[in-house]
């Protein structure tokens, strides 16, 4: 069944969204003392939802080549944890973490799905973001 972004949790198994890239990382490499990969990061959006969604090591491989910013794409299949805000500029609760029964498929009906969301707060608000958080 076709989810909003908004409605995904961690308790739900199956669920596909149809979202639009409005950002991909350029892939970069983590370590920790017993393993090391490679990882990026890919934003999408729906009608007015966005998530943050990573992707490590060997699935770097296979959905880099794939997710073109501004492209529009069925996404199932992928883990939904609570998110590190440390590492996203979204308000979204959640982020989703791409695995091996991720599956990711072009959609042919890209005009449906909105190309830009802003949330605007109030300029009293930006000193709660990192720098680099917020853009002005």
């Amino acid at each position: 069944p076709m989810h909003l972004i908004k409605d995904l949790n961690p308790f739900q198994n199956k669920w596909t969204i149809r979202a639009r890239v409005t950002q991909k990382s350029a892939t970069k490499t983590w370590s920790k003392p017993n393993s090391q990969g490679l990882l990026f990061s890919v934003n999408l959006l729906d009608d007015g939802s966005e998530i943050r969604a990573s992707v490590f090591t060997q699935q770097v491989d296979m959905f880099y080549p794939i997710l073109e910013v501004g492209k529009v794409y069925y996404v199932s299949n992928a883990q939904v944890k609570m998110a590190r805000q440390q590492f996203s500029n979204l308000s979204n609760q959640y982020e989703l973490t791409f695995d091996t029964s991720t599956v990711v498929k072009q959609c042919a009906d890209p005009m449906s799905v909105l190309q830009q969301h802003f949330d605007f707060i109030p300029i009293s608000s930006l000193t709660r973001f990192q720098k680099g958080g917020a853009d002005v």
